[in-house]
């Protein structure tokens, strides 16, 4: 299959490889190395508009089709766990209160007069609380590993210092997502593939600042519609171009819809 590259590559990039099988090597590490970014799109001489985009929320899924010879090590897949640590410390304190009992005939000016034994009795109360504190090591992008309804393993991506996906989520040299085995009974002809989807929802597209490259338009835009007409047709330049490429793309009226934005095929890492 041959790679898809897309528009949005200002905004998201997408690269996959690993070693080649061979008869000797059965099992390869899948290296997947995926970089978001905030980008400026609508550059082309034929949009009609141009905004900024960047995506808040994804997912990279490896495809693995049944026709394809080749299957996935559980044992391989990452499944990255956040380190965290905490403490736990008891906090007392206490607190003071005062009651007054008014004893019949104790009375001076009219005022109430209150002596040592039927006069003001002080209560002092002791309490105590818990207080635990949870320290947890953050990246900038936050990974949770499951598999789709399809069964494919995938890596869910939130930011998690910015409101916005920005940054790599691994390193994708030392950290393979998973192992790919090849089932060939002999490794001969083609040899099997799988493929990577960077995937994510409407409602995770975050699309600002969007302007018409037409200034008559523009102007009549800005006088007779409102923004989310604007943001139409931004989405509108998204799914042409993703369906220009044979992408995925759901329906963008949906805010739950879910899109492919973009598509590789690992390539075999060439030999020098």
């Amino acid at each position: 299959m041959r790679n898809h590259t897309t528009t949005l590559a200002e905004v998201v990039s997408l690269d996959a490889w690993h070693e080649e099988f061979s008869r000797d090597v059965r099992a390869v590490d899948l290296f997947v190395d995926v970089v978001f970014s905030s980008g400026r799109l609508g550059s082309e001489d034929d949009a009609v508009v141009r905004f900024d985009l960047c995506i808040r929320r994804a997912e990279v899924v490896v495809v693995v089709l049944p026709t394809e010879p080749v299957a996935v090590d559980p044992a391989s897949v990452s499944r990255e766990v956040p380190t965290v640590s905490g403490k736990k410390s008891a906090l007392s304190k206490n607190s003071r209160s005062w009651g007054a009992t008014l004893r019949a005939g104790a009375r001076h000016f009219g005022a109430p007069q209150f002596s040592g034994r039927a006069g003001a009795e002080a209560a002092f109360r002791r309490s105590s609380s818990e207080a635990v504190e949870r320290i947890e090591d953050l990246k900038a992008i936050s990974v949770r590993a499951s598999k789709t309804e399809d069964a494919h393993y995938r890596w869910t991506l939130t930011a998690a210092l910015n409101d916005f996906l920005d940054g790599r989520p691994w390193n994708a040299n030392a950290e393979p997502r998973l192992k790919l085995v090849d089932k060939r009974a002999q490794p001969k002809g083609l040899p099997p593939a799988v493929r990577i989807e960077v995937r994510c929802r409407r409602e995770d597209l975050l699309i600002s600042n969007v302007t018409i490259k037409n200034k008559n338009r523009w102007s009549a835009a800005k006088s007779r519609t409102g923004y989310r007409n604007r943001e139409i047709a931004a989405e509108a330049y998204i799914r042409d171009q993703l369906l220009r490429r044979g992408i995925v793309v759901g329906d963008m009226r949906d805010t739950s819809a879910q899109m492919t934005i973009s598509v590789t095929t690992p390539e075999p890492r060439p030999k020098y």
